[in-house]
């Protein structure tokens, strides 16, 4: 019986001399701690968006102007993760309250009990109907080795091996010694599922206020025109960057590029491919040189019609960097615009009664 007992809490992650689950009082604590800290940068940074608007950096319809964009990219993720979180939650409760179950039957019966399925199957976010599947499969295997456990229990009272009487008993016993480890452990749980919650909260909110920020413009300050990268996704695109050396001195200029986004917030910065050619450039006194921007619209990186914005940061020596704006567009490819001018000639032919010319 205690090779049996070990097995089984071995199964349901315990050890007879250590609650592996810890105190729910602690974690409790530890949770409130948490949120505290998770809720006080959120409020940072709904505060920093506040006083953008009230300076006249932000438009006051910020929030409903930007929340659809970022909803619509990254809502399937968000919910793939709440799927997963409900999952182990759901999956686990099940898990435990089978344990309870096989330890009050292994209690009564005095004798081995099969131990039920191990864990629960692991969400699969790619294919979210199989993972259903396999959780309804192990389920149902729960429930299958908890009947065989009280059929087993039921035979033996109907054979007068076991007294009504001493299983009421053993019930008893069992819920006094196990019962707040039982309850221990669903709490514990279920702060667990709360710390998911709020660090999924949190992590999408940090993400979409600090593309909030990111979109204000700050007046004031001389701002240098615009570089503009467009082209047609797929295709690569250059532009050029004229620099004038105003000093009586020779000028060794660095040139770099800062982490790219999307104009409206949604997603983060990331590295571009962007290519400056040279990246370090000698001017002569009061003389010019230019740098070649380039820079291929992949697809993995870039979606259609859609502004993202960077900077060029120009640097000298002893002098204030300079940060020139950069403005990076795919736009649609040649032969959808080429189809859509198509269906546009067709149209206006149908329209006049004539047939419309066929494009070869």
């Amino acid at each position: 019986m205690a090779d049996q007992t070990a097995s089984w809490n071995s199964w349901n992650g315990r050890t007879a001399d250590n609650n592996a689950w810890g105190e729910w009082p602690v974690l409790y604590a530890q949770y409130l701690l948490r949120a505290a800290k998770q809720s006080s940068r959120t409020s940072q940074l709904y505060q920093q968006v506040l006083d953008a608007v009230a300076r006249g950096e932000l438009a006051a319809t910020v929030f409903q102007d930007m929340a659809p964009a970022y909803i619509q990219a990254r809502g399937p993720a968000y919910a793939s993760r709440m799927a997963e979180i409900s999952s182990r939650f759901f999956g686990r409760m099940v898990q435990i309250d089978a344990a309870a179950a096989h330890d009050l039957v292994s209690l009564v019966l005095s004798a081995p009990v099969a131990l039920p399925p191990a864990a629960p199957p692991e969400m699969d976010p790619g294919n979210p109907i199989l993972w259903y599947q396999k959780l309804m499969e192990y389920a149902s295997q729960l429930g299958a080795a908890t009947v065989a456990a009280y059929q087993g229990l039921l035979e033996r009272v109907a054979a007068g091996e076991i007294e009504p009487n001493e299983v009421q008993a053993a019930s008893a016993n069992y819920l006094q010694q196990h019962l707040p480890e039982h309850l221990n452990q669903l709490g514990s749980l279920y702060l667990e599922l709360l710390n998911s919650l709020n660090d999924l909260r949190a992590e999408y909110e940090e993400d979409f206020l600090t593309g909030v920020l990111a979109a204000a413009e700050r007046p004031g300050q001389e701002t240098p025109p615009a570089l503009h990268l467009v082209a047609p996704l797929g295709e690569t695109t250059s532009t050029s960057l004229s620099l004038t050396n105003t000093r009586p001195e020779p000028a060794l200029v660095r040139c770099s590029v800062t982490d790219v986004r999307r104009a409206d917030g949604v997603g983060s910065a990331f590295a571009s491919q962007i290519a400056v050619v040279p990246a370090e450039i000698s001017l002569p006194p009061n003389g010019q040189g230019s740098l070649l921007l380039s820079l291929r619209l992949d697809a993995h990186d870039f979606v259609p019609d859609v502004l993202y914005v960077g900077a060029i940061h120009v640097e000298r020596a002893g002098e204030p960097r300079l940060e020139i704006p950069l403005r990076i567009a795919a736009t649609a490819t040649t032969k959808t615009e080429a189809a859509a001018g198509t269906r546009k000639r067709t149209k206006r032919a149908a329209a006049k009664g004539k047939p419309a010319k066929r494009q070869r």
